[in-house]
């Protein structure tokens, strides 16, 4: 006896964007859907090399413009002249040169 086993039709993504790149690559030419909440890499946005991917979150391209706006709402909400300097701390690791 065989059983019959429905077609896969989507993949609930991968936790990293690495992972998430990889299969959807490999997902693409059988025409299965890709969805990750949590890969971010901004190369996963290119239709042309993952056409069948969609995410939940913004890529990381996004999130400094967005960080930037929020700086911007608070400065102009902020009393005059009490904002003096904005620190900006980050990673030097892989992830936060990707």
């Amino acid at each position: 006896d065989t059983v019959d086993t429905p077609p896969v039709v989507a993949v609930a993504g991968c936790y990293c964007s690495g992972a998430t790149v990889v299969v959807s690559q490999l997902a693409a030419p059988l025409e299965v859907v890709v969805v990750s909440g949590t890969a971010s890499a901004p190369t996963l946005s290119n239709k042309a090399l993952h056409p069948y991917f969609a995410r939940t979150v913004p890529p990381d391209s996004a999130q400094g413009a967005g960080l930037a706006r929020l700086v911007r709402t608070f400065a102009q909400q902020a009393p005059s002249n009490s904002w003096n300097e904005i620190v900006l701390m980050y990673p030097q690791d892989t992830y936060s040169e990707g």
